[in-house]
């Protein structure tokens, strides 16, 4: 153990004692621990996989050495620690200089984010325990409404207000209220406590972030001091509920958070962002992370209009607690045109606002924080190869003269020399005096090389050394240059990697004053309106979240709304977020690379990633821009491209599924507004709108899908009753899914009572034959859209007019081509499209059925109508606008039904989507009701 912590820290192994503190004494950070430890088990393969994150309780070596010997007599199993080396990250600062650009270089995976639209949340029913207690945060406003209305839904219901002074929302007598005596660990203790002691166990906390006063928005951006103590307020929470809601139980334990931005994350209404206190937007990162720490925990940050009254707030926070999907990070809700309610939830994929490429040239002065050191060193150089600018390196080490011990030493030999330094003077060297010689001159070492870097490079460069974080500071730092400045590119970050009930708010206050009171502080010293370039480091964690990163993730998401707030506020300039995932190098050791590979975490190549960085500022782009994987990694889709070999999650909008809940029934209920649904105006039988049977599957696919974690394919279909909207009243549907054996679900919906259709759901993982086909040679067209969607063959408007052309029509089948139509989201209420492997289309899955309705015309001259389906399997879902082909298989028939295997496959003949043994009833009882009303007209 002696010999491998020498190695690995540069310290010999005489001047290393077993009562030594790793960190205190050693500079042995969680990453380092991770080397030592994935060493010391090559070099003893009789030693069991060790949990590094048992390691983290370990101060001394001998604390290591003894743990170490208990597993090799237990032989326990092992996990994972993650933090930083900061020795690693010099060294590897200086390995590229000048040569780190190669413009053959293989980028990261990335992808920009985008919103996309959600179907109104599905109710789970009886999912919290008959005596569950919530607790709610007061914002001043809104709580006493939301509490008055989960009461009416069974749940205790405690109040803490704020502070006395702060408004506070109106309450009914019967909600019970606190107040902490104090805003620190104590004092929410303390109200814990009188909660538990008058209502029982928590089960749920939501906090309601209090609107921020208007005195910042004039700033730079708007960070409101106060804000960011009220977001502070929930972090302490999770911190002290962490035991009681990760508590084991089959019920459901929540933590929600609520912000105010505009209802998308930033992403949805300009007007409202430009305003928005984004301090609140570390509420997401904060609960995203616990999604990860508390697996068994419904977590979900809420991000809501302000133009929703506290009925509607209270209506929709309500209807989030009781989702039933509960692998839903983020939300956003707001009001449509039409004054409905609309969900929406932030995804890896195509942004939908692109702005144009930075514009720098030799002129333009850019402020680098962190610059002189590792990646924010490495990216900028990459720049600087592009642009020719002039970088300011900023950093708080001094530069100083380098003493004649350390002349012409590399950094590798820095502690040899140090320690015979010291030696030399008569003294015995300890650790810490080692440390504080060679951090000293590697620093001025490491900027020294940094700026010859950049003059290789054909670019000026200067470094500076201040307190980013100080607004005078920066100012005096600068000598009169601030206005100047036309870039910044701000990498400056640190980690204190904590799981929540082990953190500090005061380690909270360290992430976060360097990532966003730096920001805060550089932007309020620099001239807004003259800034062409603003580049962030923030980081995976802020979009995703990450376990033991909850003050990261929290100051990162910051990070990320403060970039789309200053873009807003200042058109002229290219504004960037870049939120990385590791990097190969610097805090990232070898072991620790290994760790991340084998779970499936992409590790960003030192160069591809600076060459990223610096294409993606002179391109057109949006403004968040996501690099690798999420820091979870896993899933079961790969990246066979990756030049680096690890298995990489694509950056697809987080289709991969698992399971939620063990398998138990479950009753879910759904409200369907035909002012919602516009679609169905295109579904008219006899005059009335009708739910397409095909949406009644949708809904059955879902759920069972979220319930088995699988994609899931549907078994003896059977359409018992449709559902007609003879009025605009809105009509409630429930869906009953019970376990049946070997991963299948028996599913019904029924409305007021009566069954309206059932099915059994079951697993479709590797059942589907996906094999494509050839449609070369489709021969004269028998009849084409014009006529079918007129004559009463077909009864469909607009939206659902898929079906162009029909060949070859004959006893044993039929060919025809189709084209989806173009819909809008917002005319599709519940039943949204979704394009992943497995997916679900409607729209599409439709023309599966209407096949079937116009063969049975052109056999019989009769209407029919669906009744049972044997299997429905979908493959790979078409877009709307997808040209596609459909063929017919007739199984068997008579005049009176038609039994068919029906395909609908894409343009290039891969498998959409199948049906098979499905079933129509064929009456020309029926033929008057499918045309429309200008049809019946001529036929009278």
């Amino acid at each position: 153990m002696m010999s491998v912590v020498a190695d690995k820290t540069g310290y010999p192994t005489e001047m290393l004692e077993l009562s030594m503190d790793m960190e205190a004494d050693l500079g042995i950070d969680s990453i380092k621990r991770v080397e030592i430890l994935g060493t010391v088990q090559d070099e003893l393969p009789g030693l069991p996989e060790l949990n590094p994150e048992d390691l983290a309780e370990c101060r001394t070596l001998g604390e290591i050495v003894s743990y170490m010997n208990s597993k090799l007599s237990t032989s326990a199993a092992a996990g994972a620690a993650t933090l930083g080396s900061t020795i690693a990250a010099a060294t590897d600062a200086v390995k590229s200089v000048a040569d780190s650009i190669a413009s053959n270089v293989q980028l990261p995976p990335h992808s920009e984010v985008a919103l996309k639209k959600l179907n109104a949340a599905d109710i789970l029913n009886d999912c919290f325990a008959a005596d569950a207690t919530l607790v709610i945060t007061d914002d001043g406003h809104n709580a006493g409404v939301l509490a008055e209305k989960l009461t009416k839904q069974g749940l205790k219901v405690a109040v803490v207000r704020l502070p006395k002074g702060a408004a506070q929302s109106p309450l009914s007598s019967d909600v019970a209220s606190f107040q902490a005596k104090s805003l620190d660990e104590s004092g929410i203790n303390g109200v814990i406590a009188q909660i538990e002691q008058q209502l029982g166990q928590i089960s749920g906390f939501i906090h309601l972030q209090p609107e921020a006063n208007t005195s910042n928005v004039s700033d730079a951006v708007n960070l409101n001091s106060e804000s960011f103590t009220h977001v502070s307020q929930a972090f302490l929470w999770a911190k002290l509920l962490q035991p009681k809601l990760t508590v084991s139980t089959d019920k459901r334990q929540c933590f929600i958070t609520v912000s105010r931005i505009d209802g998308g994350f930033g992403y949805l209404d300009t007007k409202q962002l430009q305003d928005a206190e984004l301090n609140q937007a570390a509420l997401a990162g904060l609960t995203k992370t616990l999604s990860h720490e508390w697996p068994t925990v419904f977590c979900r940050a809420l991000d809501i209009a302000t133009s929703l009254d506290a009925t509607n707030l209270a209506d929709a926070i309500t209807a989030e607690l009781f989702d039933s999907k509960a692998q839903l990070p983020e939300v956003g809700i707001s009001l449509d045109a039409k004054g409905n309610v609309s969900r929406t939830t932030l995804i890896a994929g195509d942004a939908s606002s692109k702005h144009a490429a930075s514009s720098l040239t030799s002129a333009d002065k850019i402020l680098v924080t962190g610059g002189a050191k590792g990646v924010t060193f490495e990216c900028a150089l990459a720049l600087a190869t592009r642009a020719k600018s002039h970088f300011i390196l900023a950093g708080r080490s001094e530069l100083l003269a380098i003493p004649t011990w350390a002349e012409n030493k590399q950094v590798s030999e820095l502690k040899p020399a140090a320690i015979a330094h010291i030696l030399s003077t008569g003294n015995k060297p300890t650790p810490k005096q080692v440390e504080s010689l060679v951090w000293t001159v590697k620093s001025s070492i490491e900027i020294n090389t940094a700026l010859k870097a950049f003059a290789q490079v054909g670019a000026s460069a200067e470094y500076v050394s201040m307190d980013v974080t100080d607004t005078a500071a920066i100012t005096a730092a600068l000598k009169g240059r601030s206005n100047e400045i036309t870039g910044l590119i701000h990498g400056a970050g640190v980690l204190a990697d904590k799981h929540i009930q082990d953190k500090t708010v005061e380690e909270l206050g360290r992430v976060y004053g360097t990532k966003v009171n730096g920001l805060k502080a550089l932007l309020a010293a620099l001239d807004s309106s003259k800034v062409k370039l603003l580049a962030m480091f923030s980081s995976a964690a802020g979009f995703y979240g990450n376990t033991g990163q909850s003050d990261y993730a929290m100051s990162n998401d910051i990070l990320n709304k403060t970039a789309l707030q200053f873009t807003a506020r200042n058109p002229q300039a290219k504004v960037m977020s870049f939120n990385w995932g590791p990097w190969d190098g610097g805090m990232v050791t070898d072991a620790l690379k290994k760790m991340f590979t084998d779970r499936g975490v992409y590790v960003i190549p030192l160069k591809a990633g600076a060459e990223l960085f610096a294409t993606q500022l002179l391109s057109t782009t949006g403004v968040q821009l996501l690099i690798g994987t999420s820091m979870q990694g896993g899933g079961d889709e790969q990246d066979s491209n990756n030049a680096e070999g690890s298995t990489v999650k694509k950056l697809n909008a987080g289709e991969v599924l698992t399971a939620s809940r063990p398998l138990a029934p479950v009753s879910l209920t759904r409200a369907l507004n035909p002012n919602v649904m516009v679609f169905i105006q295109d579904h008219r039988i006899s005059g009335n709108p009708v739910l397409p049977t095909v949406c009644a599957i949708q809904w059955m696919r879902e759920a069972a899908s979220e319930m088995l974690g699988t994609q899931v394919k549907v078994l003896d279909y059977k359409l018992l009753k449709g559902i007609i909207f003879d009025s605009c009243d809105v009509q409630e549907m429930t869906l009953e899914l019970k376990p049946s054996g070997n991963d299948q679900m028996n599913a019904l919906i029924s409305s007021q009572g009566r069954p309206q259709y059932k099915a059994t759901l079951a697993s479709a993982k590797g059942d589907v034959d996906a094999a494509s086909k050839s449609f070369t040679e489709l021969g004269d067209a028998v009849t084409t859209a014009a006529e079918l969607y007129s004559n009463g063959t077909l009864f469909h408007g607009p939206r659902l007019q898929g079906i162009q052309q029909v060949f070859k029509f004959d006893d044993a089948g039929l060919l025809a081509s189709c084209q989806l139509p173009q819909v809008s989201d917002s005319d599709c209420g519940q039943f949204v499209a979704t394009q992943h492997i497995g997916g679900s289309q409607p729209f599409a899955e439709d023309l599966l059925l209407q096949a079937m309705l116009v063969w049975a015309r052109l056999k019989y001259g009769a209407a029919s109508l669906p009744s049972t389906i044997g299997e429905f399997i979908s493959n790979k879902p078409l877009a709307f606008g997808d040209k596609a082909v459909l063929e017919l298989e007739v199984v068997k028939t008579s005049a009176r039904s038609l039994e068919a295997n029906v395909a609908l496959y894409h343009e290039n003949g891969e498998l959409s989507a199948m049906m098979k043994g499905a079933k129509v009833t064929i009456s020309k009882n029926l033929n008057s009701a499918f045309l429309n009303e200008s049809a019946k007209g001529e036929q009278a």
